[in-house]
């Protein structure tokens, strides 16, 4: 497993790279929102966000150059909307972008403007907490 990048070197996407004293301030609230307390769900959500994120170095999937997933906790898009529909501050957003459009139809576009509402730090972290629970 990769460790948590450095982000001192130049990457591709340098924006989306979170060392870990980033990090963890947003790792450790999202445990406590949603109640992850024993060291075994901690430890195996933790490797599942590095692995899946290039050791947090990326936030966004560019290897396959698609619009849904991204890869703090690389899920596709139903889950990506179901995230993002159940997030108090980003609910509304959500709802209004995709409408009452089925989500195997919401358009590229509409579905890199919703993966966006959960893109931030503390939503993008949480992502994972949220899936397991």
């Amino acid at each position: 497993m990769r460790a948590l990048a450095d982000c001192s070197s130049p990457t591709q996407f340098p924006g989306e790279c979170r060392t870990a004293k980033q990090a963890a301030p947003f790792v450790n609230q999202a445990f406590r929102d949603f109640g992850i307390v024993t060291a075994g769900e901690k430890a195996a959500l933790l490797s599942l966000m590095l692995f899946e994120s290039g050791g947090f170095e990326f936030d966004i999937n560019h290897s396959l150059n698609t619009p849904v997933q991204w890869t703090r906790n690389l899920m596709t898009f139903p889950f990506i909307l179901q995230y993002a529909l159940d997030t108090p501050s980003v609910a509304a957003q959500a709802q209004a972008l995709v409408g009452a459009t089925a989500v195997d139809a919401v358009a590229p576009d509409t579905r890199n403007a919703v993966r966006a509402l959960v893109l931030p730090d503390p939503l993008s972290v949480a992502s994972a907490m949220w899936f397991y629970t």
